[in-house]
């Protein structure tokens, strides 16, 4: 088994930008406010959120 270097933020908040959708099912991830950004926005570009 190999381990990954590093999570690829920067390749994920991409990701998370251009998405139509974005489901979190994890209930803590580290590093989460490193997407604050993305996931704000994509926040305002719904019509509604589903928890």
């Amino acid at each position: 088994m190999r381990l990954a270097g590093r999570f690829p933020d920067d390749e994920f908040a991409a990701h998370i930008a251009k998405a139509e959708q974005v489901t979190i099912l994890n209930t803590w991830i580290p590093n989460l406010q490193r997407l604050e950004k993305e996931l704000e926005a994509a926040n305002r570009s719904i019509d509604m959120i589903r928890f």
